[in-house]
């Protein structure tokens, strides 16, 4: 293995020393414990793996499923053969496009692994070039909710802050200067001290982008605990989250080839409803 992939491995935080993930900058001292977990394996190509999916909408040159929690959406350095692209490859008999690669079949846009929600993929190479031009020219349209720990001052706003990683804390990212521009529209839907339901709309996709914005607001989502959760902060509530709370709830695109709009909207897991019974009964 060489010196530039350990390197990498570091600053993506392999790098553990006594069970806690330290940066490259870290001084060793006598007795610690260091674990570097690295990997020379590419990610392998998916193959079809019969896994349930809730298909929203389905055609020959698309298909919406409404994603789970815990499901990656593509293959990477560590994953199972339990991925969305695995699911569909099972379920569309191999009839999905690979110009976006063979390890990412029909996949145009992705999901984080526990993110719910609604999320598009194409069967053939016109739908998926013409799906990947929508996302590039902000042709489609995305809401998201997220219960977050307490309230905005305000019904509604924008946060524009750049994102790029995080220049200590590699497997985050964070609002710098210099990172790319990404824009969050939000509003409150409902509230009831300590947490809120926020709808979201990402005019950008940038890495865990709505995760990002909503804590440097200072209100991180419930259960992101990459992103700040604390849970002392909600201790009251006795309520669990084994997640962050974030759900894709709406997706609006441009069929790719009937070129009519499409609008998909699904209901909030059932994760979310202790949280949104509790802000419903004050």
């Amino acid at each position: 293995m060489n010196r530039s992939k350990i390197q990498k491995a570091i600053e993506e935080g392999a790098l553990e020393v006594n069970g806690e993930k330290v940066s490259k900058r870290y001084r060793f001292k006598q007795d610690d414990q260091v674990e570097l977990r690295v990997t020379d394996d590419a990610p392998s190509m998916p193959y079809p793996v019969s896994i349930p999916l809730e298909v929203v909408f389905e055609d020959e040159d698309l298909i919406v499923v409404n994603k789970p929690a815990n499901m990656v959406t593509h293959p990477g350095n560590g994953t199972g053969p339990d991925t969305l692209a695995h699911a569909l490859l099972a379920h569309c008999e191999g009839k999905l496009s690979v110009i976006n690669g063979e390890d990412r079949p029909g996949i145009v846009h992705r999901l984080d692994k526990d993110t719910t929600g609604l999320i598009v993929a194409a069967k053939t190479d016109v739908a998926c070039s013409h799906l990947i031009d929508q996302f590039k020219t902000r042709k489609v349209r995305k809401f998201y909710h997220a219960i977050v720990e307490g309230t905005p001052k305000v019904a509604s706003g924008e946060c524009d802050g750049p994102i790029s990683r995080h220049p200590q804390h590699r497997t985050r990212m964070s609002v710098q200067t210099d990172g790319k521009p990404a824009l969050t529209e939000w509003e409150i839907v409902k509230n009831n001290a300590p947490i809120s339901l926020l709808q979201c709309q990402i005019h950008t996709g940038r890495t865990h982008q709505i995760r990002v914005h909503l804590s440097h607001m200072g209100h991180p989502i419930v259960g992101d605990k990459l992103y700040g959760f604390q849970k002392r902060k909600i201790s009251p509530l006795k309520l669990v989250a084994n997640r962050p709370l974030l759900h894709a709830s709406y997706l609006s695109i441009l069929h790719p080839t009937r070129l009519t709009r499409m609008d998909f909207e699904t209901e909030s897991p059932n994760d979310f409803q202790p949280w949104i019974n509790y802000m419903n009964n004050p």
